[in-house]
C-alpha cells in the first residue's frame, strides 16, 4: 500500500475512534511510522485529509444513486438503498458526528456540502416524481409538500447516527435497519393503495416484531 493510502486509512481509523478534535498530524504519522514532515509532504494538515475522506464518502453514496432504475423504484428499493447507505456512513462516522466542527474549520467541506444538498434535493424530487408515475405515491395534495418532506428526509439522513450512538449499545445491521425503517415509514402517508400493498407485502415478509420504539428503552420496560 502506498504511503498516501496508509495515511488516509490510519487517519480514518483515528478520526472514527477518537473524534476530530483528538487527531493530529503527529498521531497519524506515529501510527503510520513516518515523520510529521513526511506526512505533510502528502497532506498539508488534518483538514486536507478530512476533505479527502469527505469526498470518498460523497463518491461512495453517489455510486448507490447510479444504481437507480426507474421501473424498479419502490418503497422496498428505498429501504434497501437506505440500509446500504447507512453502512457506508458508518464507515465514515466521524464526519456525521463531528460535522458542525468540521464545517466550521473547513470551508471547502461546507461549500461542497451545500452544493451537494442542492443536488440531493433534485435527486430526491426525481425519485418522488417517478414513484408518482409508478403509481406508488399520491399526487402532491398541497403545493410544496413533497419538497418539505425531502428536506426532512435529508435532515434525518444527516442526523440519525448521533441518535443511534445514544440509543444503541451494539452497532451493526440491527441499528441500520432500525433507522432505515423509520426513514421509509415517513413515506406511508403519501402512498397510494398500490404503494401501501407493496409496502405491507415486503414488511410482512421480513417477519419483524411489532415496532415499539428504541431497543434501549424496551429493554427496561
Amino acid at each position: 500500500m502506498k504511503t498516501r493510502d496508509k495515511i488516509i486509512r490510519e487517519a480514518k481509523r483515528q478520526l472514527n475512534e477518537q473524534g476530530f478534535d483528538r487527531v493530529s498530524i503527529r498521531s497519524i504519522a506515529d501510527a503510520v511510522g513516518i515523520s510529521p514532515g513526511n506526512l505533510t509532504y502528502h497532506f498539508k494538515n488534518v483538514d486536507t485529509i478530512v476533505y479527502e475522506l469527505y469526498m470518498e464518502l460523497v463518491e461512495a453514496l453517489s455510486a448507490s444513486i447510479q444504481e437507480f432504475q426507474p421501473h424498479k423504484l419502490s418503497t422496498q428499493w428505498f429501504y434497501e438503498q437506505t440500509v446500504k447507505n447507512y453502512r457506508v456512513m458508518w464507515d465514515y462516522r466521524f464526519l456525521l458526528l463531528d460535522f458542525v466542527t468540521v464545517t466550521r474549520k473547513n470551508r471547502q467541506v461546507k461549500d461542497h456540502f451545500r452544493q451537494l444538498v442542492a443536488m440531493r434535493q433534485l435527486q430526491f424530487r426525481m425519485f418522488a416524481d417517478q414513484m408518482i408515475a409508478n403509481g406508488i405515491m399520491q399526487e402532491e395534495r398541497v403545493a410544496g409538500l413533497y419538497d418539505r418532506f425531502i428536506i426532512q428526509t435529508i435532515i434525518f439522513s444527516d442526523a440519525w447516527l448521533s441518535d443511534a450512538l445514544v440509543h444503541f449499545d451494539e452497532f451493526g445491521d440491527r441499528m441500520f435497519h432500525f433507522y432505515a425503517d423509520l426513514m421509509v415509514s415517513g413515506l406511508v402517508p403519501f402512498l397510494t393503495e398500490k404503494g401501501l400493498e407493496e409496502y405491507r407485502g415486503w414488511k410482512a415478509s421480513k417477519n419483524d416484531p411489532p415496532f415499539r420504539g428504541y431497543p434501549s428503552i424496551l429493554g427496561k420496560m
